[in-house]
């Protein structure tokens, strides 16, 4: 999964964490393991502090695996698959309102010129307002920039 700060990912975080609970709880595959999912954190060359207190809280509150690149997107998802090769398909937080998102479906695989992963879009039909609904339905913690504006 991709991870930043967006308030997409959040809800993907909880999502995917309560489907993971779910699954071994009920299937009890692993009863006394902890579920880690694998997130992947592209930090760019500036961060804000907010920023990186958020991404380690996050990764604490929902015991996750980071993997960590500096880079641009396309070059870290390179190297995400030579470091992770198991790793076949990455959940994203977009949205069809979002730039170039308009044509995605659920599942869709990334473009030919790009490393190959599944790209799984969650929340790609729900609304800006959904997306807040949730995570504060929820009390679901974000990043405190949102609060700044």
């Amino acid at each position: 999964m991709k991870f930043s700060p967006q308030d997409t990912c959040n809800v993907n975080l909880a999502l995917e964490k309560l489907y993971a609970y779910t699954y071994f709880i009920t299937y009890r595959k692993f009863p006394d393991q902890d579920v880690k999912i694998k997130v992947l954190y592209i930090k760019s060359k500036q961060q804000f502090p907010e920023v990186e207190l958020f991404i380690q809280d996050a990764v604490q509150r929902y015991s996750l695996d980071l993997i960590s690149y500096h880079g641009r997107i396309k070059c870290s998802m390179g190297q995400l698959k030579s470091d992770h090769p198991k790793v076949q398909a990455v959940v994203m937080g977009s949205r069809r309102s979002d730039p170039h998102c308009n044509k995605l479906n659920s599942f869709s695989r990334t473009d030919p010129d790009w490393p190959q992963f599944m790209r799984v879009n969650p929340v790609l039909d729900w609304s800006y307002s959904d997306i807040w609904t949730f995570l504060r339905t929820l009390s679901i913690p974000y990043c405190s920039l949102y609060d700044r504006g």
